[in-house]
């Protein structure tokens, strides 16, 4: 792909001498949180709270939230979604295709360049639902090695598996089962290449209308973020379009993705609860605090997941509360312990509270337990969320 001059999206003030102020919430891979005005974006990150200038490189910082006192601009239609292996996803249409790259117009009307062997998926927006489940379906099997489409008509879906030899502004050449067919857009839900290797990049910024775009942050102020994308190059934002930033830090584990040692759980009515891995208890999305989490650890009273740390990370940090779902119910005690000792408790998170910030020293500990007992009303609606539950080395 080549990367062409910095991208656009949303209205930017490219000529305003002053950027104008913006309040951000930023945490920290460590636990720390504050709410400040945004003074600088890079190459480090300033935020000016209670007086003071608050100085992080952006490998120590989390995430970032913008506040939005205005409702999210109105959202654009686009015909196409592109999915990248860096984790990037936006919307847009093909506008013209040579040699296997394809010029796409982006939302915001400008244009990239981008190999069409570099996608992960291009979904046209107006699938069926039927449509949609086999894509992601196609997308989620790790055994895949071929081209896939997803094709529909008439209410009817198909999903094919061969070559790709074209793909067009109006049409798509496919090799399947030796015979090559020409394939409109419109009969197609999803083309889907050979899966390209996973990228990691160090930050993505998910936009308030779903898209979401991944690369290094290189700059910026008030009214705009800039991100250097390795597969679209470099990107300028504006604020009021960004929902947060997310970052990734090699220091950081999430124990939602570790191994568990060792799960112990005890019910007053012969119902063992098991734990859920970035889910609630139902299998639903982890909403806690008005937010949807995409790491979480959700246990029942009365229960304890036990971690393996060996003496390898210094620091644990999470929010823990009853997940929204239960509303005002539920009352529980909470606690981190270390090698058999109190590290850290809260007495009665009940439903409806704020999440409790946990932010603790773990240096040496081998082994590290999420601990959730009864509160006032037993086990009753009892599903406490660990989420961003991370140790830091």
């Amino acid at each position: 792909m080549r990367a062409g001059p910095t991208l656009t999206l949303g209205l930017l003030l490219a000529t305003a001498a002053v950027a104008g102020e913006r309040t951000v919430r930023v945490m920290a891979i460590d636990g720390t949180e504050r709410t400040g005005v945004l003074r600088q974006v890079a190459p480090e990150l300033t935020v000016e709270t209670g007086g003071e200038d608050w100085r992080l490189d952006w490998s120590e910082v989390l995430e970032l939230t913008p506040w939005q006192p205005e409702p999210a601009p109105p959202a654009e239609a686009h015909p196409l979604w592109f999915e990248m292996p860096d984790g990037a996803r936006f919307g847009g249409e093909i506008v013209a295709a040579e040699a296997g790259t394809l010029t796409l117009r982006i939302r915001s009307g400008q244009t990239v360049e981008v190999a069409a062997t570099q996608a992960r998926a291009m979904l046209r927006a107006s699938r069926s639902a039927r449509a949609a489940e086999a894509a992601r379906r196609l997308l989620a099997d790790a055994a895949r090695r071929t081209d896939a489409l997803v094709v529909e008509r008439d209410g009817k879906v198909g999903e094919l598996s061969g070559d790709l030899l074209e793909i067009a502004p109006t049409a798509v050449r496919f090799r399947y089962k030796e015979r090559s067919l020409k394939i409109p857009w419109d009969r197609i839900a999803a083309v889907l290449p050979s899966p390209p290797p996973p990228r990691t990049a160090p930050a993505e910024v998910l936009l308030r209308d779903g898209q979401r775009f991944a690369g290094r942050i290189d700059g910026g102020d008030g009214d705009a973020v800039i991100v250097e994308a390795a597969l679209l190059g470099r990107i300028a934002i504006a604020w009021d379009h960004v929902e947060r930033i997310e970052c990734h830090s090699r220091r950081v584990v999430f124990l939602s993705d570790a191994p568990v040692l060792r799960y112990e759980a005890e019910s007053l009515f012969d119902k063992r609860w098991e734990y859920a891995r970035n889910l609630d208890l139902s299998g639903n999305p982890v909403v806690l605090g008005g937010r949807t989490y995409p790491r979480a650890l959700t246990m029942h009273s009365r229960a304890r997941l036990t971690f393996r740390l060996g003496g390898q990370f210094r620091r644990f940090a999470a929010l823990v509360g009853i997940i929204d779902a239960m509303g005002t119910r539920g009352d529980a005690h909470v606690a981190v312990i270390g090698d058999g000792q109190l590290l850290w408790q809260r007495e009665h998170v009940q439903g409806g509270m704020p999440p409790e910030s946990v932010a603790i020293d773990v240096s040496d500990v081998q082994e590290l337990e999420l601990v959730v007992d009864y509160g006032g009303d037993l086990d009753l609606s009892d599903q406490v969320a660990w989420v961003l539950p991370r140790v830091l080395r």
